[in-house]
This record gives C-alpha cells, sequence and structure tokens, in this order.
C-alpha cells in the first residue's frame, strides 16, 4: 500500500472523533495593548480577574518602593538620594507607574485562532488547553509528539476524542509535509491499521 493510501486508511480508522475544537478565541487587550495570549469562553473572565489583580499589585510594588524612598533615602540598600535629585526620583516613579495606572482599560476581544495560519501544531487556551480549530501543518517537533502521545494512549486502550482530532488534521495534510515528518505519521497510521 502506498503512503497517501496508508494515510487515507488509516484517517478513516479514527471516525467517528466526537469532538469539536472551539472555533472562537478571546485575547485580553491591555490599556490598547495585546497581551499575547488567547483564551477559550469559560477561562477568559478568569483571565481578567488576574490580570487585574497583577496590575493592581505591581503599582502597589512601585508605590511602596517610592514610599521607602521618600521615608528613608534609601531602596534595597541603596542611597537613591544620595545619587539622584526630588525631580530625577518624580520623574522615574512617573516613568514607572505609566504602566500600571491607577485604571486600566482591559478589553476583552474575539479572534478566530486559525487567523493566518501557517501553525505547526494546534492552538490552545492558554489557561486550560481546550483546542482551537486549527488547521495545522505538523512539523518535525510535532510529529514526534504526536508520536510520543499516541503510544501512551494506545497503550491506556483507546485514543481520546481530542487526540484523534489532532490526528485526523496532521494526516489531512499529510502531502505538503517534509519527508522527516511523513516518515514518523506514517509509523502512527500503520499502528493505527494493524491494530484494527
Amino acid at each position: 500500500m502506498d503512503t497517501e493510501k496508508i494515510i487515507e486508511r488509516a484517517t478513516e480508522l479514527l471516525y467517528p472523533i466526537g469532538f469539536e475544537p472551539e472555533d472562537i478565541g478571546y485575547y485580553i487587550r491591555l490599556n490598547g495593548e495585546d497581551m499575547g495570549e488567547t483564551f477559550c469562553g469559560d477561562c477568559i473572565k478568569g483571565e481578567v480577574k488576574l490580570v487585574k489583580r497583577e496590575q493592581k499589585r505591581k503599582r502597589q510594588e512601585v508605590l511602596a518602593k517610592y514610599k521607602e524612598i521618600d521615608e528613608t533615602g534609601y531602596y534595597r540598600g541603596t542611597n537613591i538620594k544620595g545619587l539622584y535629585g526630588d525631580a530625577e526620583i518624580k520623574k522615574s516613579k512617573r516613568y514607572e507607574l505609566k504602566d500600571y495606572p491607577a485604571k486600566n482599560i482591559i478589553v476583552v476581544e474575539s479572534c478566530d485562532p486559525d487567523f493566518g495560519g501557517g501553525a505547526t501544531e494546534p492552538k490552545y487556551c492558554h489557561e486550560c488547553g481546550q483546542y482551537f480549530y486549527t488547521d495545522f501543518e505538523p512539523d518535525l517537533e510535532c510529529a514526534e509528539r504526536l508520536f510520543e502521545y499516541f503510544f501512551e494512549e494506545f497503550e491506556e486502550g483507546a485514543l481520546s476524542p481530542s487526540f484523534k482530532w489532532e490526528l485526523s488534521i496532521a494526516f489531512q495534510n499529510f502531502i505538503y509535509l517534509e519527508d522527516d515528518v511523513k516518515d514518523v505519521l506514517i509509523k502512527i497510521a500503520n499502528k493505527i491499521i494493524k491494530n484494527n
């Protein structure tokens, strides 16, 4: 059987998959800047609370630092007032507080987690790991991880629905992959066929 037939047969044997990844992700813009991570609908509210709490904590640290300098002239053993004038210290305080304003603007925006394409592995919620729909083309690192996970799950008796989904996407994009990646996926596909 040629490699494409092997992949086709292994893909058929994965069904029914029984798993639907999330189509919509959410990200946070803090004071106009994207924080860079995507979350599922279940996790985004908790992440917003965490961001608010962390911003408040960091602001309190900056305020405590400058209070110590005002009261003692020192910070962590360094004579700050001896090194800098009051104007420089006030300027430094304003500069540090710019990153931690008293009122933060936190905006939650939805997105297509697969926007832009070019992924070499599935994208997932940064908090809980829930997969987002991703049309990925595995690189060698991803293929080796799939290989390792495959045998772990296989030894436990069954492939999880989410792992079947991940394999099906990797197999679907087989023809676009590098030869070393194809070799790893063929090993998985052969094992699926042999055991069905």
